[in-house]
């Protein structure tokens, strides 16, 4: 009995260390446990580098970006060099004094046309008719930074081989390719050469070379040290569309609109073969990972694999309207992206695996992750999106979220705002409350929009999606039901509408006419001056005078009589005074390099005041050249002391009374497209292409609030310190940035879900940030990226499997040895238990044991 007990003590000890074993490696990896994409591990990530010495031309001046705008001087702000916006510690440290932002993560708020993957897989490059370049976190599909490049559309990016340095080219009518460092976002160099129009660009391997294709019909050979190209190719009869580098770094291959292929040499320069038999302009092509293939794309034809070295076809794919195509890293996949379809096909053989992808959506650009394991694609629905390779799973999508704003206008008590969006949607606010109270889906693309007093109607014109026809239509807030329209047969849509404050008279426009309304009777007169499309028209709240402007002309009417007052030739923006009495109109000066403010007395039909504004609307770019800032929107305060005008994304303010220096108000991420005052005079409201409306300070010019209306029908209205209140589920919109990296508000949303905070910025109070970031920080890890579930790792696996077979087998094994069989039945069940691991040990506890005379 003593014996069997010891041995029993001997099992129970060694259960027990089994156990403590496994508790202690379960404990470690609760701890220690990264999921595939923990947020907060870290990344990997770009060291700091030392960026290649730009020419004296156009080194960049540190000292110059910080100050980019001098209120001494009117200095611009942001042609010149880089805009890295926000989540920049930098740009939010000056803003808000905190070392973290929550924003919206935005993306591309116009069709993204061209995307690259960093050589490690941590980061993607995109570049769109944004005019913006759009650095992404890889591992979590968020924003990490913009760079603005305020020229034209992007149309090529690409990585250097150490991930570094980008390369971004631009739809420019002179050749405009820039080298950027990455992390900072500084402009290294601009690449100058006798090109037009580039439409792709492409780094050699060893990254100190790059070759560009663009309108004149050439391909262009260029050492990142030189501004200047090495060697020009010349050959096409086309623009040329595309380009690529064989993966040895010797050749170069150029897809053109004169329907060939064509392989150069990186050394000479030399055309080394001609590939022919496209019937339509070839729009991509690639070399395959080995360099001994190529594919390439075109107009309505189906792509084609080439041979390099025979230049014969292989084989063509059954693909409609392919507009891109990538190889995987391991050459065994290409993936093609289309109209309403992305296509799979496996390789060599040319198998079709899988389509994927969302009908009715043009995929423009698609490429593969390093690890072949995923593709990210660019559409024309604005966003970026990650799908699993080979499933054709939709994994991830990125920005997208916004729609442009159209048009933006506050009701005469200030009490109500109401943001009309390009595809049809109003939404209206309650800016006592910060809160969105209605949304209309109008079926109108919207031209612009108008909020009678006390928010009770609203109105859109534009063009009607369901008569055809240009026109307005009105709808009862409260009930979202349509209560009127005003149409006209037109292909011209309504472009601008004003309503005086009595409500009894309503000013429109449609193509070069004007029409005066009369809300009681609806009884209606036409004005007309020029053929060209009346673009802004703006009724006073006297209802006696009425100001519109074409491209052309700026004209003055009298409403009453129905006559035409004057007629201001040129450029000019022009708005009303509260009484309706005057006519404030601006222009650009460019001999100058000013602003010109005229005063039009409408009684007296005269002028009465001209002076300049000190603000430069020509700006030294590049060596011996210039750029022109543009006028866009004007505005004039009820107490008629404060100018604010919009050029860019930029919105700036001028004290009239004083000549006070401008405020700038920066914040917008694209062309702003509604601008105007409260009616108490006490902010200024502003509506862009970006997707966001903002409230802004008239005393001090910072932004109040930003609302934001997101595709999902949720909505956020957002303080510049992080405060919000929104729609159920509208804060999962919402990022944090600090350090670098960008995390889901949802986790700390306690701290900043603040309705109250959200209605005392509205009323003018000033709104401090307490937090700090550290705690945040902490918040974050501990709320959402250490999962609150045991997943298995390696170490737990074995312990399991040597907790479930291997203590059954060691038991088995020391009960055969200590134990008396029967003839040979020791050594059998000594045999079965050892070869057999699994099932021996059971068989011999049911059967084996039953065999033994003692033990």
């Amino acid at each position: 009995m003593q014996k069997r007990s010891g041995i029993l003590n001997c099992k129970n000890r060694l259960f027990l260390l089994l156990m403590g074993i496994l508790l202690f490696s379960l404990n470690q990896e609760v701890f220690s446990y990264t999921p595939e994409r923990n947020l907060s591990a870290p990344r990997p990530s770009t060291p700091p580098v030392t960026p290649l010495p730009p020419s004296a031309s156009q080194r960049v001046d540190e000292q110059e970006i910080e100050t980019e705008y001098n209120e001494e001087t009117n200095t611009p702000e942001d042609y010149t060099t880089n805009i890295f916006s926000e989540t920049t510690e930098e740009e939010i440290s000056s803003e808000t004094g905190q070392q973290f932002q929550i924003f919206v993560q935005t993306g591309h708020t116009a069709t993204p046309v061209t995307v690259a993957y960093s050589p490690d897989g941590s980061y993607i490059l995109s570049g769109g008719r944004d005019k913006k370049l759009i650095l992404w976190d890889a591992w979590r599909y968020t924003q990490l930074k913009t760079i603005g490049i305020p020229e034209e559309s992007l149309t090529s990016v690409a990585f250097s081989p150490d991930g570094y340095y980008t390369l971004s080219a631009i739809e420019s009518p002179n050749m405009n390719i820039k080298l950027w460092e990455i992390n900072s976002g500084t402009l290294i160099r601009t690449f100058s050469g006798e090109n037009n129009l580039v439409y792709s660009v492409a780094f050699s391997p060893d990254g100190m070379h790059f070759a560009s294709g663009g309108a004149d019909n050439r391909v262009l050979w260029w050492s990142i040290e030189q501004e200047i190209p090495l060697m020009e190719m010349n050959g096409h009869e086309g623009w040329v569309r595309c380009v690529s580098i064989s993966p040895d770094g010797r050749y170069i291959l150029s897809g053109s609109d004169d329907k060939t292929l064509k392989i150069w040499s990186t050394e000479s320069g030399k055309e080394l073969k001609t590939f022919r038999g496209h019937t339509e302009g070839i729009i991509d092509a690639a070399f395959s990972p080995d360099g001994k293939t190529i594919i390439s794309v075109s107009v309505s034809e189906s792509p084609k694999m080439w041979d390099i070295n025979t230049g014969y076809e292989i084989k063509s794919f059954e693909v409609n309207s392919a507009t891109s195509v990538a190889f995987s890293p391991n050459g065994q996949y290409v993936v093609f992206g289309e109209v309403g379809n992305i296509e799979l096909w496996g390789l060599p053989e040319g198998k079709k695996l899988k389509s994927f992808g969302k009908a009715n959506t043009l995929y423009n650009d698609v490429t593969f992750s390093p690890d072949g394991t995923g593709i990210v694609t660019t559409s024309d629905d604005n966003a970026l999106k990650f799908w699993e390779i080979p499933s054709g799973k939709a994994i991830a999508s990125a920005g997208g979220l916004l729609r442009p704003i159209s048009a933006v206008s506050v009701s005469p008590d200030g009490g109500k705002l109401i943001i009309g969006q390009d595809y049809g949607d109003l939404s209206i606010w309650d800016l006592n409350s910060g809160q969105q109270i209605s949304k209309i889906s109008g079926g109108i693309s919207i031209g612009d929009v108008h909020i009678n007093s006390g928010g009770t109607r609203a109105f859109a014109g534009g063009w009607d999606q369901f008569d055809y026809k240009s026109g307005i239509k009105v709808w009862e807030v409260s009930t979202g039901q349509e209560s009127g329209k005003y149409q006209k047969e037109s292909s011209h849509w309504v472009q601008s509408l004003s309503l005086t404050t009595d409500e009894k008279t309503l000013l429109w426009s449609c193509g070069p006419d004007l029409f005066v309304t009369n809300l009681t009777d609806n009884h209606e007169r036409t004005l007309k001056a020029g053929d060209d499309e009346i673009i802004s028209s703006q009724i006073g709240n006297n209802g006696l005078y009425a100001l519109s402007s074409n491209i052309r002309n700026t004209y003055l009417w009298n409403i009453q009589e129905g006559k035409l007052i004057k007629t201001l030739e040129g450029d000019w923006k022009g708005t009303l005074s509260e009484d309706g009495e005057t006519a404030v109109l601006v222009r650009e000066d460019s001999r100058q390099n000013n602003l010109r403010v005229v005063y039009w007395s409408l009684s007296e039909n005269r002028e009465v005041r001209n002076f300049p504004v000190g603000f430069s609307v020509v700006l030294p770019a590049e060596p011996d050249s210039y750029q022109y800032r543009s006028l866009e929107k004007i505005a004039l305060s009820p107490d008629g002391k404060t100018l604010a005008w919009s050029s860019g994304s930029n919105i700036y303010l001028y004290n009239i009374e004083t000549g006070e220096k401008i405020k700038k108000m920066p914040g917008h991420l694209n062309s702003i497209t509604s601008l105007g005052f409260s009616p108490n005079g006490l902010f200024v409201y502003s509506g862009s292409l970006d997707g966001t409306t903002r409230l802004w300070s008239t005393a001090n010019g910072k932004e109040i609030i930003q609302f934001l209306n997101f595709d999902s029908s949720e909505w956020v209205a957002l303080t510049p310190q992080g405060y919000y209140t929104a729609s159920e589920n509208g804060a999962e919109n919402l990022k944090i940035s600090m350090e670098g990296m960008a995390f889901p508000v949802k986790p700390i949303e306690h701290l900043f879900n603040s309705p109250e905070i959200v209605q005392s910025a509205l009323s003018g109070e000033e709104i401090l940030m307490g937090e700090n970031a550290s705690d945040i920080y902490t918040l974050i890890n501990e709320r959402n990226y250490n999962p609150p579930f045991f997943m298995l790792g390696l170490v737990e696996f074995i312990l399991i499997v040597l907790i479930i077979f291997g203590f059954p087998f060691l038991i088995a094994i020391i009960d055969v040895l200590r134990s008396e069989f029967v003839n040979e039945n020791k050594q059998i069940w000594l045999l079965v238990v050892v070869f057999l691991p699994l099932i021996g040990p059971v068989l011999y506890f049911f059967i084996g044991r039953k065999q033994k005379i003692r033990n």
